[in-house]
């Protein structure tokens, strides 16, 4: 019966919450790396990077399987006709070995305004992936407003899906765990509800 009971436990309890990646706003829960706090500010739940010089904040806590989500948006720049003309580039890094540098063995999932969720590796890392551009085109929101992404990773697997649509997958990620950083590449950036959900 004890026995029942401990297999039953987790069905019990329902899955695992999300539990937030951002509290308060001291930037030194983070590692930063080639950025400063002349670079990051936090306030008002949301990280705020100016875009140079070329780094990252990453998590001090390494990840394996989980559901990572968050909101990142580039401000609008005055006078923009087209969201065609504007060349924002970001992104964030999955699976980040050590040692820090820029840019470190990992898996990119792509946060470039003309590429949003496209996967790519750093290093020596590998992955065998695919984007469908027509869902990219159809999720990206006009440059200003707030884009959400889902980011799943299982097993070696990574499912990438903006706004409720689902962009790029790929398979046999090497390395498959690591810490998650988020860059800062050139332009004015920020992120909010960073979120993760550990998978058992």
């Amino acid at each position: 019966m004890r026995l029942a009971l401990v297999c039953l436990l987790p069905l019990l309890l329902g899955p695992p919450e999300a539990v937030p990646l951002l509290r308060g706003d001291d930037p030194s829960q983070f590692e930063l790396i080639n950025i400063g706090a002349d670079s990051i500010a936090i306030a008002d739940g949301e990280i705020r990077l100016i875009g140079k010089p070329l780094g990252y904040f990453a998590t001090k806590r390494e990840y394996e399987d989980y559901v990572l989500t968050f909101e990142w948006k580039f401000d609008r720049p005055e006078g923009l006709k087209s969201d065609d003309e504007f060349r924002g580039n970001s992104g964030v890094l999955l699976h980040v070995a050590r040692p820090h540098k820029v840019w470190p063995r990992s898996v990119e999932v792509q946060l470039a305004q003309a590429d949003p969720g496209a996967l790519f590796t750093f290093g020596d890392a590998t992955l065998r992936g695919q984007v469908d551009d027509a869902a990219q085109k159809a999720a990206i929101r006009p440059v200003g407003e707030w884009n959400r992404a889902e980011i799943t990773c299982r097993a070696g697997s990574i499912v990438c899906v903006l706004n409720g649509v689902e962009v790029a997958r790929g398979e046999k990620a090497e390395p498959d765990r690591g810490a998650i950083a988020w860059q800062s590449e050139g332009k004015p950036v920020r992120f909010r509800d960073i979120r993760i959900r550990v998978l058992p």
